[in-house]
C-alpha cells in the first residue's frame, strides 16, 4: 500500500509538469504554434522559341524569336515547389536583371489554379518590336519594347520573378534570347 501511495505521487509530480509552468487555465494549452510557412521556390524556367527549341530540351541552344516564323508565337513555361500561393511576373530587359525591365504579364499561382506547381504561358513576339504573353485562359496586352533594340539580331533577356504572397520572399531566373 505505501508503495502504492508512492507511485501515485510520483505520478502526481510528473503529471503536474505537463502543460508548462505559468499561469492559465492549466488545460496544457498555453502553448501556440504558428503552421510552418515553407516559400515557394522557383525550381525551373523555360522557353520554347519560334523555331520549337526548347531550354529544358536543349539547355546549351540558342533560343531565338523570329515574328516571322510561326506568327513569332513562343511558349514560356515553370516549375515551383509551393505549399501556397504565388505571384509571377514575366518581364524582358537588356541585361539580366530588374533594373530598366518592362513587364509583360503576370499571374497569380497556387493550388487549385489554373498554375500551381508548373505554369505555362503562350506569347507572341511582333515585328514593331513589341511583345505579349498570357496564361491559356486569359488575354494579352502589348508590351513595346524598341528602346532596347540597337541591332538586328539583338540579344536579351526574358525574366521570371516567383514572389510568396505572404511574405517579400521573391526568387527569379533568367533566359538568354536572340530577337530576330
Amino acid at each position: 500500500m505505501k508503495n502504492t501511495k508512492l507511485w501515485l505521487g510520483a505520478m502526481v509530480v510528473l503529471l503536474s509538469g505537463c502543460g508548462g509552468g505559468g499561469s492559465g487555465s492549466g488545460s496544457g494549452s498555453d502553448h501556440h504554434h504558428e503552421p510552418v510557412h515553407y516559400p515557394p521556390e522557383l525550381d525551373a524556367f523555360h522557353v520554347v522559341d519560334s523555331y520549337g527549341v526548347s531550354s529544358e530540351d536543349s539547355p546549351h541552344s540558342q533560343l531565338v524569336l523570329n515574328p516571322y516564323v510561326d506568327g513569332g508565337q513562343f511558349e514560356i513555361y515553370w516549375y515551383a515547389t509551393n505549399m501556397d500561393d504565388y505571384t509571377i511576373e514575366l518581364r524582358i530587359n537588356d541585361r539580366p536583371d530588374f533594373a530598366g525591365s518592362r513587364l509583360i504579364s503576370s499571374d497569380y499561382c497556387g493550388p487549385g489554379l489554373d498554375c500551381d506547381r508548373d505554369g505555362i504561358q503562350f506569347c507572341e513576339y511582333f515585328a514593331d518590336f513589341s511583345m505579349s504573353c498570357a496564361p491559356p485562359s486569359a488575354t494579352s496586352t502589348r508590351v513595346y519594347f524598341d528602346d532596347m533594340v540597337y541591332a538586328l539580331p539583338e540579344q536579351l533577356f526574358l525574366i521570371l520573378d516567383l514572389c510568396d504572397t505572404r511574405s517579400d520572399s521573391c526568387e527569379f531566373r533568367t533566359r538568354e534570347i536572340i530577337i530576330e
